[in-house]
């Protein structure tokens, strides 16, 4: 069996796979594609090791059910994670980024950048993220990476706490198109509007390996390397509206209103089995969840 630098088998393209969209030819090596990635259908590498069609029966293999399972359990749990926080978009700005740019009587950061979002001009939106980027202050933070255990000055970086949101996750044509209402069906993100996840270099690989390296997306894809996480548009709405509002009953109606009309607010444990809250003031909701979780971790019938 031909093993890589780490004694694994390699993981080979079947006749139905894609990179980020792009149909792969069968038998490439999976670990090629992501050092040297395709920029448009049809662009394969001369870097790419593959097997021969006429080989591919005799020299690959599945591996063992149990393992495979082990694989894609791992792998859902992944990619889960990164469309609820973006924690493996770190180029991404986060969510406190926004609040913090409307909270000037915080008295730091970036005051002076106004970060609603505008209906009526598309590119203010990008623009005001492009200032956000520059504005973001350093923090002191654990990064909790083996090969630097300490705290480190480090930029703030979307994670289960602070969720990934930024608007530059959505090319400028496809909100133009959004915000008047039109399809973007035809648009260079393929429908792929607000999360990307693109998976690890090695199928058994740890889940520190599933950040996102900035080689894969860049120039007109670049935007693929941001997010707006479900969390992170669910508090951008949230902070917006009451934020916005002057009473609380009208704030309270406001939130139920959108989270009908958007199918809930993402927030509490992951329980995707229950309805989204569409009441953030409602904490009945997140204290049923809370229950249903507990019930699961003790083996009792929910």
């Amino acid at each position: 069996m031909l093993k890589d630098e780490r004694g694994m088998a390699f993981e080979v393209a079947d006749d139905s796979y894609k990179f980020d969209g792009f149909p792969i030819p069968q038998g490439t090596f999976l670990l090629d594609v992501f050092k040297d990635p395709p920029l448009f259908e049809g662009d394969v590498k001369d870097s790419w090791r593959n097997v021969e069609d006429d080989d591919y029966d005799r020299f690959t293999e599945f591996i063992d059910p149990l393992e495979m399972c082990c694989y894609i359990y791992n792998e859902w749990d992944e990619y889960r994670d990164n469309f609820r926080d973006g924690r493996y978009q770190e180029d991404s700005l986060t969510v406190t980024d926004y609040i913090l740019a409307n909270s000037p009587l915080m008295g730091f950061e970036s005051e002076e950048v106004d970060a609603h979002f505008y209906h009526n001009d598309p590119a203010k939106n990008h623009e005001v993220a492009e200032r956000l980027e520059s504005a973001r202050e350093k923090l002191t933070m654990d990064i909790r990476k083996r090969s630097s255990p300490s705290a480190v000055n480090a930029p703030r970086v979307p994670s289960h706490l602070n969720p990934a949101f930024d608007m530059r996750a959505i090319p400028l044509s496809s909100l133009k198109a959004l915000l008047k209402g039109e399809s973007t069906k035809d648009s260079d993100d393929e429908g792929n509007l607000f999360f990307n996840y693109i998976g690890k270099k090695r199928y058994y690989g740890h889940v520190d390996e599933a950040t996102i390296p900035e080689d894969i997306w860049k120039g007109d894809q670049a935007h693929k390397r941001y997010s707006i996480s479900s969390r992170g548009l669910s508090m951008f709405i949230i902070e917006t509206i009451s934020r916005g509002g002057k009473y609380l009953a009208e704030i309270k109606e406001d939130l139920i209103e959108v989270g009908k009309r958007s199918g809930g607010y993402d927030y509490g444990p992951r329980l995707f089995e229950t309805d989204f809250p569409k009441d953030p003031f409602n904490l009945t909701n997140l204290r049923e969840l809370n229950e249903k979780v507990e019930r699961g971790l003790k083996g009792k019938k929910k």
